[in-house]
């Protein structure tokens, strides 16, 4: 016996059908009753014995809680099931309340950093403006959503401007690994850029876009 065929004016095909419903008896047998479901048509939402509470977009209500916190609203197919989403390229979502959004602004300035040869790092990617500029050591300089202003020793090489603008003027670091040897200075990648040192000149680096 399937009750959702069954013909009565109180059965469940009629109680779905007028709910604009999809009725479904799991076992259509005449010794499991009452056992039929409706099930809403656009979402995963169904009730036994009994017409579904079906929300067609949460978000068309309760969104307004993620727009207030310039976030996207999310629907999923159940109910109690809508989110917060981040906006791109912050990340992080949050269930039925504005998500904490968290940006590694490094993304979206490291060329300021790497332009000078220099390290971008963002520890607190809660904030925005937080993101800072790092000498390679041995130089010394960090400065906050800017480049820094790197310090060399007075015996280093690449304390000389023409030698460090060697390196410089390739997005590349100018060290030199010992303050006692005459004509060592180097030039070094800088990540996420990779390579070999070269002496006396610019290394030969690559950038490995399918990395990280």
């Amino acid at each position: 016996l399937d009750e959702c065929t069954a013909e009565c004016a109180t059965c469940a095909g009629v109680t779905c059908v007028a709910a604009e419903q999809v009725c479904n008896d799991p076992v259509a047998t005449a010794d499991s009753l009452r056992d039929w479901t409706c099930k809403c048509a656009q979402r995963d939402v169904e009730a036994v014995g009994a017409a579904a509470v079906c929300v067609e977009n949460e978000c068309a209500g309760a969104g307004r809680v993620c727009t207030q916190a310039e976030q996207a609203c999310e629907d999923g197919p159940g109910l109690d099931d809508w989110r917060c989403v981040c906006a791109a390229p912050a990340t992080g979502r949050a269930l039925m309340q504005a998500a904490t959004c968290q940006l590694d602004e490094c993304v979206l300035h490291e060329g300021t950093c790497t332009g000078r040869a220099q390290l971008c790092f963002d520890e607190d990617r809660t904030k925005t403006g937080s993101w800072q500029c790092m000498c390679v050591s041995p130089a010394t300089g960090v400065a906050t959503a800017k480049a820094a202003e790197c310090t060399h020793g007075t015996d280093d090489e690449c304390g000389d401007d023409a030698t460090r603008k060697t390196c410089e003027d390739a997005g590349q670091a100018c060290v030199d690994p010992s303050v006692e040897v005459t004509g060592d200075w180097e030039c070094r990648c800088v990540a996420p850029q990779t390579g070999t040192a070269a002496v006396q000149g610019r290394a030969v680096c690559v950038l490995d876009e399918c990395a990280g």
